[in-house]
């Protein structure tokens, strides 16, 4: 998943009313930092990341991993489909592959990039390549079982006849064309537009994500929809970051009462 793509499906989670964070190498260090702690204290359900979240993945009762688009090797897919299921209950890992996946992918590898803009670890143009053609062999085969081509990636033996089919093996692929419909075509040109940068380095989807916070915790508060705070108000807040609710209440045109409801939802720290 690419910054662009998290904050695309972080904004359309929020506008279904989910609990959901964006986290990505290009957000300042306090809004990251602000949205892991989020997630550890459990006040989001969901978070919209690029690999750039790694580690803080730290939670044992993960019950869904869903990979966006082709991750870049198997161990990388190992790895982050590893954090689902600590506590040992039973959980889901769903990889969502197309076949335009692979060219965005190896262009990366060319580039020694990963999909979070950032360079990936040392190794050949060769190397990467050839990973690359075992997860799409991975993600595009019809026979055999995924689960034994895990074990035998990392030199383990893993007998098929213990499979329980929860790695989806045995299922063929089926190709599927169908062109959008004008709905559709209609969101995904207003979440391109919102995710335009703004005069300052905020995009507008991290304003919109900010906004529908807002306007959830107005709905809680029962007050009317005039009352929350615009989108002007909320660009200048996450330029301010404002350090206490009082320097909120300071900004022009929210005051107290604004402050002491909404400035929870913005504390970078």
């Amino acid at each position: 998943m690419t910054r662009k793509e998290a904050e695309d499906t972080c904004l359309a989670l929020v506008r279904l009313g989910c609990h959901a964070g964006v986290y990505h190498g290009g957000l300042p260090r306090k809004r990251r930092e602000f949205v892991r702690k989020q997630w550890m204290m459990g006040k989001l359900s969901i978070i919209c990341a690029t690999s750039a979240f790694g580690m803080g993945i730290d939670r044992s009762d993960v019950r869904y991993i869903v990979h966006h688009s082709i991750p870049l090797s198997l161990s990388a897919y190992s790895q982050q489909i590893g954090r689902s299921g600590r506590d040992g209950k039973p959980s889901v890992c769903i990889l969502l592959y197309s076949a335009s996946d692979k060219n965005r992918a190896d262009a990366l590898t060319t580039e020694r990039l990963d999909f979070d803009g950032t360079t990936s670890s040392p190794m050949s143009n060769g190397s990467s390549r050839g990973e690359l053609e075992e997860v799409t062999a991975f993600c595009e085969m019809t026979t055999g079982c995924r689960k034994q081509l895990l074990y035998s990636h990392f030199g383990f033996h893993f007998d098929i006849s213990q499979c329980v089919r929860n790695c989806n093996c045995g299922v063929a692929l089926e190709s599927t064309t169908e062109p959008w419909t004008d709905e559709e075509l209609d969101t995904d040109t207003k979440i391109k537009k919102t995710n335009k940068i703004e005069e300052g380095g905020i995009s507008k989807g991290t304003i919109e994500y900010q906004y529908q916070k807002v306007l959830t915790q107005s709905k809680k508060l029962g007050l009317p929809k005039r009352e929350a705070l615009s989108r002007r108000l909320i660009r200048g807040i996450l330029e301010v970051e404002p350090a206490s609710e009082e320097e909120m209440a300071s900004m022009r045109g929210i005051g107290p009462a604004k402050a002491a409801r909404y400035f929870s939802l913005f504390r970078f720290g």
